[in-house]
């Protein structure tokens, strides 16, 4: 026994770094499988279009050519019919990724938010509209999911927006810098 003691004493420094690269080793393979958790098959798409995985010609496969093109300095912005008379879906390609998609719902459109959360589940986020903090329509956001929907929890759809699985704040910075998770307090004239 004391043999075995002073034999592991002996080699201490080569344990520690054995059960150090076991450790690290786990600890990897559980980033691996954290990484794909969100996969494009869970990730919200626009008719089979998935945000940061369909490329330009997959969009123009699926939904023709658009009515408007407009590029900008790093981005393209495509604007496609909508069931509304006055308003287009967008969507934004970037490096010939679509990368973010604006759907317009019209009030002839059978879609509702609760059709969103019967999916989704409640939003964990919901931000307010700092330029008009008495609307009273929010924007309901899943960044994990890449979906967000503009609207009334109570059933009223505005837009619903797709965009690649992020955090709350990258979401924010990219697409929502008008919104915040509080309401404004200035007062509307």
């Amino acid at each position: 026994m004391k043999k075995v003691f002073l034999t592991v004493w002996h080699y201490k420094v080569f344990i520690l770094v054995a059960i150090l690269v076991v450790v690290l080793v786990f600890f990897a393979r559980g980033l691996k499988e954290k990484k794909k958790n969100i996969q494009p098959s869970q990730q919200a798409n626009y008719n089979d279009i998935v945000p940061g995985v369909s490329s330009e010609n997959d969009l123009k496969n699926k939904l023709g050519e658009p009515l408007k093109t407009t590029v900008e300095t790093d981005k393209t912005i495509l604007d496609y019919q909508s069931n509304s008379p006055v308003r287009f879906n967008d969507v934004i390609i970037k490096d010939g990724t679509v990368i973010f998609i604006k759907e317009i719902v019209a009030a002839t459109d059978e879609k509702r938010s609760q059709d969103i959360t019967n999916q989704y589940g409640v939003a964990p986020y919901t931000l307010y509209n700092q330029d008009d903090p008495n609307s009273y329509y929010y924007l309901f956001v899943y960044p994990g999911r890449g979906i967000a929907y503009l609207g009334r929890s109570s059933g009223k759809l505005l837009e619903i927006w797709y965009f690649q699985p992020t955090d709350i704040s990258n979401f924010i910075n990219s697409w929502a810098s008008n919104y915040a998770l509080t309401k404004s307090t200035k007062q509307v004239q």
